[in-house]
């Protein structure tokens, strides 16, 4: 029986306005265990930056299915959230305008903090950063399918389109995962379709501006080194051999791709079926929690899990419950890589401090799946979600 321990709680003092927002962005991991995710740094005191220097090019390794690059969309968003003031930054006052356009659709959509609700994350940042577009004319043609996307539902628009950058699509997106995700705009389609023509008219407008800060900031990363740290975690070793806990065993994608973006504050955004994007600036320790975390969740796919009759009733009836049991899954078995950690976000983010002390306390000699309706059933009835 594993022992029962205790993750310090995470306290941030910032401004009441962006502590929802933030909050919202952490909290997008809830709605979709596959759509998204937004966990914060550690302290900068505690922090040991990613190495500096170097060509930016990872050195190429055949066996391992991890690949590093960065993307420039990803920065761009996250650089255009800071000038229009929606982060930690004061606004830029030449972004006024556009802010003030911005802000009656947001409260449409229930709250001022809603550009970082995970319905319009995923619209307005997961999925073009996923697709990495390489010029503005490709970034409209995707914030076009985007729009096609929230009007249908259906991710047919991006696999006829983006054919094999899609081909996961309809493993994350899967009916669980939309019908969930939809919850955030569903009755509200041409606000959300006004609040896409406003933010790609802003990426686009921004795009050639921030190129040559862009490319100055990406020259300091060395890519190379990070992979090697990233490899040497050995973590597809460590899910693969976990058959007492998962039926599943073997990684469902081709590759695990991490972004690195210099812009981003957080730690980790979940962004896709085998891509995260990690800030650049944090710290190995959070980092290297980040990438066995994001590995391991990749093995209990909703898709698979909604496959199995005992589970898939759970999901309909509450996502996030089930989601919350999936994670606290992650954030106990991983210790056993992980050894050392001694602070974890993700229970923050979830908050799933009472869900980790509960759980750690049972034994289980089945796998997951078999178990998850009978846990779910029995944190249920115990009140912890």
């Amino acid at each position: 029986m594993r022992a029962k321990r205790d993750f310090r709680k995470e306290g941030t003092i910032i401004e009441m306005y962006k502590e929802a927002a933030i909050r919202r962005v952490i909290l997008g991991i809830v709605c979709a265990v596959m759509t998204a995710a937004a966990v914060g740094c550690r302290d900068r005191k505690e922090q040991q930056p990613l190495p500096a220097g170097g060509s930016g090019e990872p050195s190429p390794k055949q066996d391992s299915k991890i690949k590093v690059k960065t993307t420039y969309y990803p920065a761009l968003a996250w650089y255009g959230l800071k000038q229009a003031g929606f982060w930690r930054e004061p606004m830029n006052p030449a972004q006024a305008e556009w802010t003030e356009r911005l802000k009656p659709l947001l409260f449409e959509m229930g709250s001022p903090t809603a550009l970082f609700d995970p319905a319009l994350q995923t619209l307005l940042y997961y999925i073009p950063s996923y697709l990495e577009p390489n010029d503005p004319k490709e970034l409209q043609q995707i914030f076009t399918a985007v729009k096609e996307f929230a009007r249908s539902g259906s991710t047919e628009v991006f696999l006829t389109r983006w054919p094999r950058p899609t081909r996961y699509f309809d493993q994350w997106y899967c009916p669980p995962t939309m019908q969930h995700l939809q919850k955030g705009w569903r009755g509200r389609e041409p606000v959300v379709e006004q609040i896409i023509d406003l933010w790609s008219g802003y990426m686009v407008e921004l795009w050639p501006s921030y190129e040559k800060e862009y490319k100055e900031k990406i020259r300091e990363l060395q890519l190379g080194e990070f992979l090697d740290r990233c490899e040497a975690l050995h973590a597809f070793s460590f899910w693969s051999k976990r058959k007492r806990k998962m039926s599943q065993t073997s990684y469902p994608y081709k590759e695990f791709v991490v972004l690195l973006c210099p812009e981003c504050p957080a730690l980790v955004n979940r962004i896709g079926p085998e891509k995260i994007i990690v800030g650049a600036n944090c710290d190995w320790s959070s980092i290297s929690n980040a990438v066995v975390h994001e590995i391991g969740i990749r093995y209990l796919a909703v898709d698979r899990l909604a496959a199995d009759p005992g589970i898939a009733p759970l999901l309909r009836s509450d996502y996030e419950g089930v989601t919350k049991l999936i994670e606290t899954e992650i954030c106990l078995d991983k210790l056993d890589l992980l050894s050392d950690l001694r602070y974890d976000p993700y229970v923050s983010a979830y908050n799933l401090q009472k869900l980790v002390n509960w759980r750690a306390r049972l034994f289980v000699d089945t796998t997951f799946e078999d178990y998850l309706p009978k846990l779910y059933a029995s944190a249920k009835s115990a009140g912890l979600f």
